[in-house]
């Protein structure tokens, strides 16, 4: 039933509020895409606390499900995909390959299935890309102080260099060796968050700030101390990370 399809992991559980509030939205989206196509699957794996609640939740599911016996299988798939909490939905392409691990953030904000089978963006919004912060060197533009015309702008001088990572990442076979954000909203608690480990004051009206970020390296940061942020600027202020020339920042420091 579900070789040669797209398929979509669905790790979930009836106690889990979060979950209730996505499996609706998952459950709409899916009707939609399957209407237009019928090479789509959904799998939905259970961290329900008895089989009871397992059945009563996957009741409200239009889609497959791993038996609740099965508890190996679901084990092993949350360590193959990384699952630190619920709701997750990881995308798998027809080949078996992973397409999204985090793809809940992209169904989330694309109600039509418009942009089925939702791979990553190459510059993804902080505020949805927020989990990856922990695991992955990542690029951050923050824009909150621009107006929105400069923020796409910023945003369109990261994608390039963004979209030649992905692909270096892809002919491996690997993850890709940076992510990059852009922080839009002045609300958005992972900016917020991101702004005060990293020292760069509160939002300024038009001022740009950007910092690459990698937490595995033991909490290490690196400040954008250049001018105006663009396509040649980005890939110069890449150049020298790579190259350990940028003036490293700690952490918590």
């Amino acid at each position: 039933a579900l070789k040669g399809k797209y398929l979509g992991l669905y790790f979930s559980a009836h106690w889990c509020p979060p979950c209730k509030m996505f499996t609706p939205q998952l459950a709409e989206l899916y009707k939609k895409v399957k209407k237009a196509r019928e090479d789509f699957e959904i799998v939905f794996v259970s961290s329900d606390r008895d089989e009871a609640a397992f059945k009563s939740y996957h009741g409200d599911m239009p889609w497959l499900a791993l038996p609740y016996a099965n508890r190996d299988g679901k084990t092993a798939l949350s360590s193959l995909f990384e699952v630190e909490g619920i709701p997750t939905f990881v995308m798998i392409g027809p080949d078996g390959k992973t397409i999204n691990a985090e793809a809940r953030a992209a169904v989330s904000s694309d109600p039509e299935g418009k942009e089925f089978p939702w791979a990553p963006k190459p510059v993804e919004d902080l505020e949805a890309k927020g989990g990856a912060l922990n695991e992955s060197t990542a690029l951050v533009a923050f824009c909150e102080g621009v107006r929105e015309e400069r923020a796409g702008e910023v945003k369109a001088a990261l994608e390039g260099l963004a979209k030649e990572v992905i692909a270096k990442a892809a002919e491996k076979d690997e993850d890709p060796s940076m992510v990059f954000c852009v922080a839009t909203d002045k609300e958005g608690n992972i900016g917020k968050q991101v702004r005060k480990l990293c020292e760069l004051g509160e939002v300024e009206e038009g001022k740009v700030h950007m910092v690459i970020l990698d937490i595995p390296d033991q909490g290490a940061f690196y400040k954008y101390e250049g001018g105006d942020v663009t396509a040649e600027t980005v890939r110069e202020y890449v150049t020298k990370f790579e190259g350990k020339s940028l003036t490293r920042s700690q952490l918590g420091a």
